[in-house]
Order: structure tokens, then sequence, then C-alpha cells
């Protein structure tokens, strides 16, 4: 009966999937509850237990916790695993590795959780199939050193990118660093990910003493410039740093929120039983989705998540980034990684600003959006 119940199943995704190709299926998901007919229907296939790979051993009492949920729902185990071995149905790991799976994995774009992310396009995916899902994400912008730039403006100033260019100017005419520096591999997938490049905000950056190496946010703990290429992840509690969307181009930013990226990612290996590709995904599933406490299961990992019901924030900038994004405040996804050679690239232009250096450089966005 189970194998016939998860037969069923399966013919009813693959329909599902089916329809969704022919669709135009909107960004907007309504909101789902983890007793919503939708996720029943799942966890009425899931009749077997399942083992997940836990890469983050430190996670492993917070994985326990959030897997409680589907044991309780299901009366199946879930076994957490410290090896990605072939018995294993769900892998947490990082995104090169899930890559390395990506021709085996069972697609995920008719899921609850997929549904439910944010911005599709955090979704690893491979010829139209989706087979990583993000566990996490980051928020990236402008990190400013609020008290230094106390003195001059105000970060609510900071609206447009004609208004950076001004507060830049400001800085250095009053003998205040504008810029600390930046990691050209960082700086070079933001530049890349962004219209055009961003040439006006690399422009900015190094006509103001930008330089390059990796100690840009301590330099503005420090206080020694204002702001900062970063991350949410990289911010504390300390009240004096806030982080701003990048503005781009003269672009009115109001209606943007900061660029996001996603981290560690979930895939189901297609190379099992059907009982145990129908448990993975009702697992997914549940772990995106609000209990009865208004909390879901991934809440207990700690992490800023791209789902859309999900509620965690370790810091005052991922809780406006959550509230812009549920308020469809618009968010470029970063691409995985800069091309190799792209740094190169970025520190030639760095050395002589020509035409020909940048459309150089800019090529390497085009390459980025093929792989």
């Amino acid at each position: 009966m189970k194998r016939l119940t998860a037969l069923a199943w399966i013919a009813a995704l693959c329909l599902g999937l089916l329809v969704y190709s022919l669709l135009d299926v909107p960004k907007e998901a309504e909101p789902v509850s983890s007793g919503s007919p939708q996720l029943q229907q799942t966890l009425e296939a899931a009749e077997t237990g399942l083992s997940v790979y836990v890469q983050d051993l430190q996670a492993r009492a917070a994985w326990a916790a959030a897997a409680g949920s589907y044991s309780t729902l299901t009366d199946c185990e879930v076994t957490l695993s410290d090896t990605p071995e072939a018995a294993q149905v769900m892998v947490f790991t990082d995104l090169s590795q899930a890559r390395s799976w990506a021709d085996r994995c069972v697609d995920l774009s008719a899921t609850v959780a997929y549904a439910q992310l944010v911005n599709w396009d955090l979704a690893a995916q491979r010829d139209g199939t989706v087979y990583g899902l993000p566990l996490e994400m980051e928020g990236h912008g402008l990190i400013c050193n609020t008290h230094l730039l106390a003195g001059h403006y105000a970060v609510s100033e900071i609206q447009d990118f004609s208004k950076l260019e001004e507060v830049v100017d400001e800085l250095s005419r009053s003998a205040v660093k504008p810029f600390a520096s930046a990691d050209p591999a960082v700086l070079a997938r933001l530049l890349l990910s962004l219209p055009e490049g961003g040439r006006a905000l690399a422009d900015l950056f190094l006509d103001n003493g930008g330089t390059f190496s990796t100690t840009g946010v301590q330099e503005l703990v420090r206080s020694q410039a204002v702001f900062c290429f970063g991350s949410t992840a990289e911010l504390t509690e300390d009240i004096s740093l806030d982080i701003l969307p990048l503005c781009l181009d003269h672009a009115d930013v109001q209606d943007q929120t900061l660029c996001v990226t996603g981290r560690q990612y979930l895939c189901i290996r297609g190379d099992v039983s059907g009982e145990q590709t129908a448990a993975a995904m009702a697992l997914l599933d549940l772990l995106v989705l609000p209990q009865e406490d208004g909390t879901t299961p991934l809440d207990l990992l700690g992490r800023l998540s791209p789902y859309r019901q999900t509620t965690f924030t370790s810091n005052a900038p991922e809780q406006s980034l959550r509230e812009d994004l549920a308020a469809g405040k618009g968010c470029l996804v970063l691409i995985e990684q800069a091309p190799e050679g792209a740094k190169e690239a970025l520190l030639a232009y760095q050395q002589d600003r020509t035409d020909e250096n940048w459309a150089k450089f800019l090529a390497f966005r085009r390459s980025s959006q093929t792989t």
C-alpha cells in the first residue's frame, strides 16, 4: 500500500511538473501552513525513514529538533549522518559539492519549499532543473559606519547614486576616508552582478582612495573609513554599523533592497526508491512552513532563511531585509562567484581605467551568465 501511495504521488508530481513547465507561474507564493492540504498530501506519501547528511556538525542539535516535526507527523525517523554516502537521500552541503550531484538529483521545482523562496533565482539550477534549495541567505550591500557619517549626513538621506556621490565628495573634502579597502574577488562578483557591471560604482570607489585587501569591515569597526562592500553576515550588534543597497548608475533605490545570495544547499538524490524520494520532499516542505507557534523548523538552525514564512534574523539589517522582501521590494541575486580571471581584469582596470580595460572586465559578466 505504501508503495502504491508513493507511486501515485510521484505520478502526480510528474504531471504537476509538466503543467508547471507550460505555465507562467508568478513568483509570489500564497502563505501555506504545516496543516495545509498541500503539505498533508506530501506527508501521506512519506511513509519511510530517511538519512540527512549534516555537514555542519555545530548544527546537529538544531537539525535534530527541526527533523523532530517530521518524525512526529509521519512516525518516520530521521537519521543524521556525518558522511554523504550512497545510502543518504538528502544532502546538506555547499553548492560546489551539490553541483557534482546535479545530474542525479530530483527536480525540486514542484515542491512547496521552492514556491516559498523569496526569489527563485536563489535555487541551484541546471538546464531548467532545480536541483538544490538554499538553507540560508546573505544580504549584500554597502556597509556604513553611521557614527562617522553622522557628522555629515544621515543614512536615510542616501536614496540614489547621485546622493552617494555627494556624500563621498563631502567626506573626501573633510579629510574623512570614504571607502575601506575591498577584496578584489568580492568586488568583482558584486560589480558583475549589477546592470552593465556597475562601472559608476567602481569609479566612485577608485576615485576616492579605494584600495584592495580583505580588511574592509575591520577598518569600519576601527572607524578608519565610512563605507565598505560587505554582507549582513559580517555585521555584529555594533549599533554604529548599518548596510545600504548598492546605489547603481543614478537609479532610484527606494523600491530596491539589498542584493542577496544563497548559502548551503539541500538536494535529494534521484537514485533511490520512490518512498525515500517522497519522504525527502516532505521534509523539505515541512522545514519552511509555520508550525502552531508561528515559527518554522528551519528557524531552529539560527540562520537568515530565504523562505517567505521563516522568521529568524540575527541583527537589525537582516530584519530590515526580511521586511523589505515581505513588502515586495526587489532584490538582485548575485552570481555564484566571479569567473576565473575576473579579479585580475578588475585589477588591470584599476591600474589603467580605459574603456578597453572595462570592456575586458565586463566580458566576464557575459561568461558568468552562461556558466
